[in-house]
């Protein structure tokens, strides 16, 4: 009568470990299934910011260029500009007229 019983509780073990063990693999492919999703999608994340940061310094460099523009342009501006007044007051002091 013991050894049945111990017969029976090695079997219920032995199907508990089996389900156990089948359980784990089930479940252990769904989250292997969602951890390579969620790795695929921190992948595509981290590409997107790659190409965020390429953009960006790309627009610095541009902003940069820019403004060495932006100077050039204030600088040549400001000759024209004193150019001119130098013109007027030759004209007005020699009562030139201009050609």
């Amino acid at each position: 009568m013991i050894e049945a019983f111990y017969a029976l509780t090695i079997i219920a073990f032995a199907s508990l470990s089996v389900l156990t063990m089948l359980n784990r693999h089930i479940r252990g492919g769904e989250v292997r299934d969602a951890v390579r999703e969620e790795m695929e999608l921190i992948e595509g994340l981290e590409r997107r910011v790659a190409e965020i940061r390429n953009q960006l310094t790309e627009l610095k460099y541009e902003r940069d260029v820019m403004d060495d523009e932006r100077v050039a342009l204030e600088s040549q501006t400001r000759c024209l500009l004193d150019l001119e007044e130098r013109h007027r007051l030759n004209i007005d002091l020699f009562g030139d007229k201009p050609k």
